[in-house]
C-alpha cells in the first residue's frame, strides 16, 4: 500500500500513496538521533570566544550534554556534511544570533525542520538586528557572560529537566 503501479500501454508508472509518504517521513525521523550532544551555531569571532567558553559551553555541560561547535571538531571531509550530521545527531541546538551570521540562521532552520529544539540567544547590543523571520521565537537577550550563563541554564533545565552539575 506504499506505492501505486499503473500500466500505461507498454510502460509502467509508479507513484507514492499517502501511506508511502507517511512511511518515508517516519523512516527519515528514525535516522535522526536525539543524542547527548548540543550543537552550537554562532559567530566565530574573537569577541564571542569568552561568551562561548564561559557561558554557552558551561551551561550545556552543566546540564550533562556535550557541546559541539563545528570549528572544534577535527575532520578532513566537507564541513557542510559535518555540520548537517552533527545537527542530525544532537538533542538540541543553541543558536546565538549575535553578529547576524547567515550560517547560524541556516543551521537553526535545518534543526527546526528536523523538529529539534532551538534555543535562541543574542547579545543585547545586537538584539534589534534579529531577522524578522525569527522574532516570534523566545530569544534569550543577554548583556554579559554571567547573564547568558544563568538564563541559558534556566532554559535548558526547564526544557530538558536535567540537573545542573554543581
Amino acid at each position: 500500500g506504499l506505492v501505486e503501479i499503473f500500466k500505461v500501454t507498454t510502460d509502467f508508472s509508479v507513484s507514492l500513496t499517502p501511506a508511502g509518504y507517511a512511511f518515508i517521513e517516519d523512516y527519515s525521523r528514525s535516522l535522526v538521533s536525539d543524542g547527548e550532544t548540543a550543537f552550537v551555531a554562532m559567530w566565530f569571532s574573537e569577541s564571542m570566544e569568552i561568551p562561548y567558553k564561559t557561558a554557552i559551553k558551561v551551561a550545556i555541560e552543566g546540564c550533562n550534554y556535550l557541546p559541539i561547535r563545528i570549528d572544534e571538531v577535527p575532520h578532513h571531509d566537507r564541513i557542510d556534511d559535518r555540520i548537517l550530521r552533527a545537527i542530525n545527531e544532537c538533542k538540541f541546538l543553541v543558536a546565538d544570533l549575535t553578529g547576524q551570521r547567515g550560517g547560524v540562521y541556516f543551521e537553526a532552520g535545518y534543526a527546526l525542520a528536523l523538529r529539534k529544539p532551538v534555543i535562541w540567544t543574542c547579545k543585547d547590543t545586537d538584539f534589534e538586528n534579529i531577522h524578522f523571520d525569527v522574532r516570534q521565537y523566545n530569544c534569550i537577550k543577554w548583556s554579559n557572560e554571567s547573564d547568558l550563563l544563568n538564563q541559558l541554564e534556566d532554559r535548558l533545565v526547564s526544557l530538558f529537566g536535567r540537573k545542573i552539575k554543581e
